[in-house]
């Protein structure tokens, strides 16, 4: 009896020993992805540790950040960063036009350009395959074309970072106009070039 009373508090005392290092938290960011919408705030904080966290964007004229507290300034993309113990924690910040349109496919895309008349005249499917997207859609009279790319990708991943992709057998870089979510805009002959890039950089995609 003795025996396996003295074997039970040895468990406990191992038990009771590991239990701190098991029930730590796991430090991290409380959203990794954030929409807003301008003038809008949001509060990002650093569960798990109760050190200093030290806050920063890569954009400040899209979003600022104090103590985690994050404002929408205009539309565009920022990171917003907090750094705990050199480790650092980010979340993409995606801000949107107060008057704006949710859409999920290219078709979305375009009917929303249409509206605003920027798309005209007859559609040409692209073999988007070429520049590592999944589908693309040309409107020759508009000077217009616009991709759609998994963001899994590690050419999409490319693409955010520099808004070029590499045309499959050429040898040449194709740089495009915007990059919105999922979805790149190719318009850089077309007359109203900015006005068209804003109405795309606009919309909120889903």
């Amino acid at each position: 009896m003795k025996k396996v009373l003295s074997m039970l508090m040895t468990f406990v005392i191992l038990f009771s020993l590991a239990l701190p290092a098991n029930a730590e938290a796991a430090v991290k960011i409380s959203k990794t992805s954030l929409t807003l919408t301008v003038g809008n705030k949001a509060t990002l904080k650093i569960t798990g540790t109760t050190k200093e966290v030290k806050w920063s964007t890569s954009k400040k004229s899209v979003a600022t950040v104090s103590k985690g507290k994050v404002i929408a300034k205009k539309a565009g993309s920022t990171t917003i960063t907090g750094i705990v113990e050199g480790k650092k924690y980010t979340c993409k910040v995606k801000v949107v036009d107060k008057k704006t349109a949710s859409v999920e496919s290219i078709s979305d895309v375009v009917d929303f350009l249409k509206d605003k008349g920027y798309i005209k005249g007859n559609e040409t499917k692209m073999d988007a395959s070429m520049i590592g997207g999944i589908s693309g859609v040309k409107y020759k009279d508009s000077k217009i074309e616009i991709y759609e790319y998994d963001t899994n990708s590690d050419t999409y991943k490319s693409l955010v970072k520099t808004n070029k992709v590499m045309i499959e057998g050429l040898n040449i870089e194709m740089t495009m106009s915007a990059v919105n979510g999922k979805f790149a805009l190719y318009c850089e002959e077309a007359d109203n070039k900015d006005d068209i890039i804003k109405t795309f950089n606009s919309l909120s995609v889903e």
